[in-house]
């Protein structure tokens, strides 16, 4: 059972033409792809907020947020049947340089596509289109955010083809974390 500070999220609006285009441009690198990009913020109290020391605390957290009403109703395909019982172990990894890393991994996910189409565009392009996505989740604030990372199918509604992604945005100046998933199949 989760804890009662399970239902201390809210969805928030995440706007920016250029985070818009970016995924305009992967959903026709993956014509039977699904994406989710969504922000959840806190808004209990901030020292009951995202504590993780160790991985366990972190792996508390994402379940507390998976866990809320706001998440459950904004991803009910990723999230029904609920993924992450009690004692499961964490699926997500710390990406070392946080948010710094985010526009490369961005930019090669578009290069390399889906089961069956790759950009067609030039890779600086690719690059430069997910430093502006970037730019619209994170607003240079790169010290704010801390950024852990899957490539496994942690949830059913993955294809578990090989084409699972997973990135969770922890910003810890507004007390929000952003969840980016996609998947594809061949």
């Amino acid at each position: 059972m989760l804890r009662a500070v399970a239902d201390h999220y809210r969805e928030v609006e995440l706007n920016g033409p250029d985070l818009a285009e970016f995924l305009r441009l992967l959903a026709t690198t993956r014509p039977r792809a699904n994406t989710h990009v969504r922000r959840f913020r806190w808004t209990g109290d901030r020292q009951d907020w995202f504590r993780t020391g160790t991985s366990l605390e972190t792996f508390e957290a994402f379940r507390e947020l998976f866990g809320s009403a706001a998440a459950r109703t904004a991803m009910p395909d990723v999230l029904d049947p609920f993924p992450f019982p009690i004692g499961t172990p964490p699926k997500f990894a710390a990406v070392p340089g946080g948010a710094l890393r985010l526009d490369g991994d961005l930019a090669a996910l578009l290069v390399l596509g889906g089961a069956y189409r790759r950009f067609p565009g030039p890779q600086r392009t690719a690059k430069a289109k997910a430093v502006a996505a970037v730019h619209d989740l994170v607003h240079d604030h790169f010290e704010d955010f801390s950024v852990y990372s899957s490539d496994e199918a942690w949830s059913p509604w993955f294809a578990d083809a090989g084409l699972d992604q997973t990135w969770l945005l922890v910003d810890q100046r507004h007390a929000a974390v952003t969840v980016i998933c996609t998947t594809d199949s061949d």
